[in-house]
């Protein structure tokens, strides 16, 4: 009986240890890809504003028609 006990709680306790194995494997491979998701955001960001900054720079440079 009592090897019985003991086997039932150890059995138990991998289960529980293996559970949370899973939970977190799951969870840090959901972080991952929302950082992922993140950096690409962030970079579309930046480039749409850097193409803005460029263009503004690009038209403030361009001489102006001057009517003669």
């Amino acid at each position: 009986m009592n090897t019985f006990i003991n086997k039932l709680i150890s059995t138990s306790v991998m289960l529980i240890f293996t559970a949370a194995g899973f939970v977190v494997l799951a969870f840090s491979v959901v972080l991952m890809m929302v950082e992922s998701l993140v950096s690409q955001v962030l970079s579309a960001v930046k480039a749409l504003q850097n193409n803005s900054l460029t263009e503004g720079v690009t038209r403030a440079q361009q001489p102006s028609s001057v009517k003669g």
